[in-house]
C-alpha cells in the first residue's frame, strides 16, 4: 500500500510541476505576442502573395481571417426588456436573451436594440507552428 501512495504522491507532484511549466510557456507566448506580434503582423501583410490570406513559412503559417460582424449585448437587462416588447422570438421566460434571434431581427430590420452595440467585422491574425 505504501508504494501505491508514493506513486499517487509522485503523480500529484508531476501534475503540479507540469501545470507550472505550462504557465511559464503560456506567459512566454503572451510576452512574444506582446513584444513582436504587431511587427510580425505588419511583415506578414507586406509579404502576403496577392489574393492570399496565409503565408506559409518553414516554421509555421501566418494567417489572416475575417471574423463576421456580430451583435454584442452590452446591457442584457435593457436588451431583454426591448426583446419582450419588440421581438418575442428573442425573449425567453428565464430572462435570458436568445442572441441568435436578436441578431436575426437586427439583420432583417437593421434596428439596433437598446443595450446592444454593433461590433464591426475584424481581421484576425494568427501564428501557427509547423508541427
Amino acid at each position: 500500500m505504501g508504494k501505491m501512495t508514493a506513486l499517487d504522491d509522485k503523480a500529484a507532484l508531476i501534475k503540479e510541476q507540469a501545470a507550472a511549466m505550462l504557465r511559464d510557456v503560456e506567459n512566454d507566448r503572451r510576452y512574444l505576442d506582446w513584444r513582436f506580434g504587431e511587427a510580425l503582423q505588419g511583415w506578414a501583410q507586406q509579404n502576403l502573395p496577392p489574393g492570399k490570406k496565409s503565408l506559409k513559412l518553414l516554421t509555421g503559417t501566418l494567417a489572416f481571417r475575417t471574423s463576421p460582424e456580430r451583435l454584442e449585448v452590452v446591457d442584457e437587462a435593457t436588451a431583454i426588456k426591448w426583446a419582450f416588447d419588440n421581438c418575442q422570438a428573442a425573449y425567453k421566460m428565464v430572462e435570458a436573451l436568445d442572441k441568435k434571434a436578436l441578431t436575426a431581427h437586427f439583420k432583417a430590420s437593421g434596428e439596433l436594440p437598446p443595450g446592444c452595440e454593433l461590433k464591426p467585422a475584424t481581421e484576425n491574425f494568427s501564428v501557427k507552428g509547423a508541427l
